[in-house]
């Protein structure tokens, strides 16, 4: 599988610094791309190495590499304490980036996404995959938003009031393209299309009990990575579910 980009900067940055704390040298142009990449991450704040966020040159992170054992003066920290302190340092972070990027159904759905045309719905979705295991309640807020970006996306600019409630908006675009139940005369169907309302209404009211959109209070529920990983599945499939349709309508003149 190839690696993700992030993957790959904090490898290399590992293993830049794995060498520099033994033999020194380096290059500290490259340390201070690779170390701004990591940091602009705020959602890996609490996983990335914490010397990184101080020392901002390759000098300083050897100096505090030679005082890991409380040395002092002439005497430094043996190789091997400072091999060690690199790969733990690293180690918490290279286990999040390294976990399978999508699920099967991430990634049939985000094969579906990538292809539409709308910068926002494809940046959305890519932000609730990234977030759903080291930020469970940004992903749900997140996922309600995937949904209202699809919904704006179908009715087209200048169609919808920007201030609109997310089921105010999906009811628009699903009438728009002909997916209210009464466009149905078989029960079985009438019923799916009913549960896609409420599912989307679903979607909000978990984003407000357990998104990160509104401040929370010390009893307040915080979600899990397995409730953002739902949330955000039954969203993906929302969103793919209208923009198959609206491109069905498209292809045969009805939108």
């Amino acid at each position: 599988m190839e690696l993700s980009p992030l993957l790959e900067v904090a490898e290399e940055l590992k293993k830049h610094l794995f060498h520099h704390v033994q033999h020194g040298g380096g290059d500290e142009a490259r340390y201070a791309v690779l170390r701004r990449r990591l940091l602009q991450e705020r959602r890996l704040i609490t996983l990335i190495p914490a010397f990184l966020k101080s020392d901002t040159t390759l000098q300083e992170v050897r100096q505090r590499s030679q005082r890991l054992d409380g040395s002092s003066g002439s005497q430094v920290a043996p190789y091997s304490v400072r091999r060690t302190w690199i790969v733990e340092e690293f180690q918490p972070l290279l286990d999040l980036l390294q976990q399978p990027q999508l699920s099967t159904v991430e990634e049939v759905l985000a094969e579906s996404l990538g292809t539409v045309d709308s910068v926002h719905v494809r940046k959305t979705w890519d932000k609730a995959i990234e977030r759903r295991q080291v930020d469970p309640d940004g992903a749900i807020t997140i996922a309600r938003s995937l949904i209202e970006a699809v919904c704006k996306h179908v009715l087209g600019a200048g169609n919808y009031d920007r201030a609109a409630d997310l089921p105010v908006l999906y009811k628009q675009a699903a009438k728009s393209i002909g997916l209210t139940d009464d466009g149905y005369a078989d029960e079985a169907l009438k019923q799916v299309m009913r549960g896609c309302v409420q599912i989307v209404h679903g979607v909000g009211e978990f984003r407000n009990k357990m998104g990160d959109a509104h401040g929370k209070g010390p009893l307040d529920a915080t979600a899990d990575a397995l409730q953002a990983e739902l949330a955000i599945t039954v969203a993906g499939a929302m969103a793919t579910f209208l923009i198959g349709v609206w491109n069905e309508r498209k292809s045969l003149g009805n939108s």
